[in-house]
């Protein structure tokens, strides 16, 4: 019996490698495809969220923020493009956003946030923004500066009573939000003690705005006690002046002179910063020169963005240009001019512009 025991030894090892061995190959085998896809979709995650970071984002919107301790930031929205090819060989693109903070002072960029998905931010007072948290029509406070996150959007709604599906908006003198109740109220938060209230009628929609909301920098006239200025003709227009101290007595017409009819632009509007003066067209320097938008070519979608000073005679002063641009926003920051440019699906870019003559100060691409 002894000597036999080695021969059943070896015969049963070898009965229970048959029938253990191949399943356990299918287990490993399906690890290995497993850890094999994880890879595959760990490589795809670095890789778009490396994009999402480093390649170039079309500015979406643009806001400026005041910080604590004096200078001014302007947290600007960006969407990122990332194209791909499907199984099938179909082409693919989906879109990432960041935020960037750039400082007004030398263009350098502060801070860089990478998000799923584009989202905004609007001045909640000095030293802090409210920002899109990526849920639906919830805030968060975070730092202008850093975009570290100050209070979250679940602290911020902690004590809110049932809310609506409108889109929240912020008091842009006070920085209070204000949100709509599902019984159709109005409750109000502040950023920084979130001290709260209801009220049953909503603050003047001239003094509030929605996070990402948009906002036309092109006017198209420039109001003044006598009457107002537009620019007449298409594409090619003429700056003209509609005078309403001496309208037709008998029909009310309101008589129009052209104003320097020998210069024209194409597409020609007025900037305007919703942000520091809404609705009323941007006047700079002593000489209160007009800022104004044009394109270079007929073709908008080819064109590139002109932006000239001119005086109310029609009187060019300096005139810049933004190859392939469309303005985002406008402000005026210690004497210089700050333009938000963007240009779909490609690079965006902020610009300091010195309001005497015109030149570059500095660019910084988003």
């Amino acid at each position: 019996m002894g000597a036999g025991k080695p021969g059943w030894v070896v015969q049963n090892l070898k009965q229970i490698a048959d029938e253990f061995l191949p399943p356990l190959k299918m287990v490993l085998a399906f690890l290995a495809c497993g850890a094999l896809v994880g890879v595959i979709v760990l490589v795809g995650f670095c890789r778009r969220r490396s994009e999402s970071q480093h390649a170039p984002g079309e500015i979406v919107t643009a806001n400026l923020v005041s910080l604590d301790h004096g200078g001014n930031v302007l947290i600007v929205g960006e969407s990122v493009t990332h194209t791909g090819r499907a199984k099938s060989g179909t082409a693919t693109t989906r879109h990432t956003g960041r935020l960037d903070v750039i400082d007004l002072a030398d263009g350098h960029r502060r801070a860089r946030v990478v998000f799923d998905r584009p989202q905004a931010c609007v001045s909640a007072g000095p030293g802090i923004a409210w920002c899109d948290s990526g849920d639906d029509n919830a805030l968060e406070v975070r730092d202008a500066a850093t975009l570290a996150v100050h209070v979250s959007s679940s602290k911020v709604r902690a004590k809110a009573p049932p809310l609506s599906n409108a889109k929240p908006e912020i008091d842009r003198h006070t920085g209070v939000a204000w949100f709509t109740t599902t019984d159709n109220r109005f409750w109000h938060v502040d950023p920084r003690t979130l001290a709260a209230g209801i009220e049953t009628d909503h603050p003047s929609r001239e003094t509030t705005q929605s996070i990402g909301q948009h906002f036309d920098t092109r006017l198209e006239r420039f109001e003044v006690p006598e009457g107002w200025y537009d620019f007449e003709g298409k594409p090619r227009a003429v700056l003209s002046f509609h005078d309403t101290q001496h309208r037709d007595p008998n029909n009310g017409d309101v008589p129009v002179k052209p104003i320097a009819p020998e210069t024209t632009l194409i597409a020609p509007s007025f900037v305007a910063s919703f942000e520091q003066d809404p609705g009323h067209a941007m006047i700079v320097g002593a000489a209160r020169w007009l800022i104004v938008a044009h394109d270079d070519n007929v073709d908008h979608a080819s064109a590139s963005l002109l932006v000239t000073a001119m005086t109310v005679d029609g009187k060019q002063h300096w005139t810049t240009t933004f190859a392939g641009g469309e303005l985002v926003g406008a402000w005026i920051v210690d004497n210089h001019l700050v333009l938000a440019i963007g240009a779909r699906e490609q690079q965006g870019a902020v610009v300091a512009l010195d309001v005497a003559d015109g030149h570059v100060l500095w660019r910084t691409g988003t």
